[in-house]
């Protein structure tokens, strides 16, 4: 199937029919001894290490002829080409990266991130094991059966054996190959080329038809990930696979990597502008000080100490404004940083102070749009919104739950007879709660009408609706000096 400079990989068939790739390493390939032992420890750290990880390369045996001089290893197939995991020796082809992105130019953003989830949970498992790959691109990215997997390892070391240079241009950082921060640049020339459709020493210029792309909001998404992956600089770059993986992860539950990273930067740009501030306000302080003692010495400048001491608290508190908002910020309360800096906007008559670091930290604190779905009514005493994106109901002092339709805010219905909500049934079709009387039951989103299974009866509390299963955690009073207690009630049966 392919010929390397140390060994040769071949199509073999088991007595089972099963087909097995298998590669040949050869001793006279090789200057001396040492590299080839080298590799040949390497597979037999990793067979030891990965053992069982499905998103490892399946290493299923190792074996070798010191006679004939020679090592092999087993190792599972990758797909074809054309027909998948249905292979026919006469023309099978394996599925790599590279192929992937030679036949379509580049891969939708989707199934990019699908695929960079993948490697990166594998690059950090085998970096938890203490191991290195070195050598990470597209034609060493194979696909098994629908999911990518770092091939050729051969080259995988220890971290403390990873002393030779090992690697290819343009995917070796410029610090060089062998460390954990190195083999996350690898992945993210790999996912740039896969992505953009680029060469790997384009990076990091745009795909040229990224204005006609169907998924260009989500690629711009993705863009950010990869930019910080690849980052020339190891102190711009992931320091590890696994902080990779949570920001891949980050943008597969729906989150914006793009926000995140503009509210770093608007943190970062407010701090500097902040401390700025503080230290014209001690600079101005001390001066003002000097100024007013001047001052009182003399009684024609009395007035004019008084306007600076006015000016000095008036700067004081509005840099405590902006203080506190950006404090907000950093946690992500939005709502307390748009008051701090309402602080700071003068009465009228007053001098505005408000420059560039206010109106930054403005704009940053504005946060997502938010729309008023319900303007007045009872007082709320709980909101529980549906898995699925569709409800969300509104619980409140009257016994009538307000049911809202999560993608527009518009009012749907109201459901009655309803003391206290739990949630969603994990389907979102039903709701579940309790009766005036106090009793679990569980009512249809479509009609308002209570199901057939009777309900629990007692004075229960409900607490939680279990997300997946027909569960909801409920607190019951004791009666008579009975004990109160915890439980969870099977809604369906």
């Amino acid at each position: 199937m392919g010929r390397g400079s140390y060994g040769d990989v071949w199509l073999a068939r088991g007595v089972t029919g099963l087909y097995r790739a298998v590669k040949i390493v050869w001793r006279n390939r090789f200057k001396d001894n040492e590299p080839y032992e080298r590799e040949f420890k390497g597979l037999s750290d990793f067979m030891r290490l990965t053992r069982g990880e499905v998103r490892q390369l399946a290493l299923l045996h190792v074996g070798r002829d010191d006679a004939r001089g020679f090592f092999y290893y087993v190792m599972e197939l990758a797909d074809d080409v054309v027909t998948g995991n249905q292979i026919d020796p006469s023309c099978y082809e394996p599925l790599t990266l590279k192929g992937l992105r030679d036949a379509q130019t580049h891969l939708p953003a989707g199934q990019v991130l699908h695929y960079g989830i993948e490697l990166a949970a594998g690059l950090d498992e085998l970096h938890g094991a203490g191991l290195l790959h070195r050598d990470i691109k597209p034609s060493n990215i194979i696909v098994v059966d629908g999911r990518p997997k770092l091939a050729d390892i051969g080259l995988v070391s220890t971290e403390q054996d990873a002393m030779t240079f090992v690697g290819t241009e343009g995917f070796v950082p410029p610090e060089g190959p062998g460390t954990q921060a190195a083999d996350v640049f690898s992945l993210g020339k790999v996912l740039y080329e896969v992505a953009t459709g680029n060469d790997r020493n384009d990076f990091p210029r745009l795909p040229t038809n990224l204005s006609e792309r169907e998924d260009r909001a989500e690629y711009l998404e993705l863009n950010e990930v990869i930019i910080k992956a690849a980052a020339p600089s190891v102190a711009d770059r992931y320091p590890d696979a696994a902080a990779l993986l949570d920001e891949l992860q980050l943008l597969a539950a729906g989150k914006s990597v793009r926000r995140l990273r503009f509210a770093e930067a608007g943190a970062a740009r407010a701090r500097k502008w902040i401390l700025l501030a503080v230290v014209v306000a001690l600079v101005a302080g001390a001066g003002a000080f000097a100024e007013r003692r001047r001052a009182n010495l003399e009684s024609a400048g009395r007035r004019a100490a008084e306007t600076e001491l006015a000016n000095l608290t008036r700067r004081t508190l509005h840099d405590a404004s902006l203080a506190a908002a950006q404090r907000a910020l950093e946690t992500g309360n939005y709502g307390v940083a748009r008051e701090s800096l309402e602080r700071a906007i003068p009465p009228p008559g007053e001098p505005d102070l408000r420059g560039f670091e206010w109106h930054a930290l403005y704009r940053e604190a504005q946060g997502d749009p938010a729309e008023t779905i319900r303007e007045s009514g009872d007082k709320v005493t709980r909101i529980e919104a549906s898995a699925d994106g569709r409800w969300v109901a509104v619980d409140q002092l009257s016994p009538t739950i307000e049911i809202y339709d999560q993608q527009t805010g518009k009012f749907v219905r109201n459901l009655d007879g309803i003391h206290r909500i739990a949630g969603f049934s994990s389907d979102g079709t039903r709701l579940v709660g309790t009766t005036p009387d106090y009793a679990i039951e569980t009512w249809s989103i479509a009609d308002g009408i209570a199901d057939d299974v009777p309900a629990k009866p007692g004075v229960n509390r409900p607490l939680q609706v279990h997300p997946e299963l027909p569960y909801i955690l409920y607190f019951e009073d004791g009666q008579n000096d009975d004990d109160h207690r915890l439980g969870i009630w099977n809604f369906e049966t």
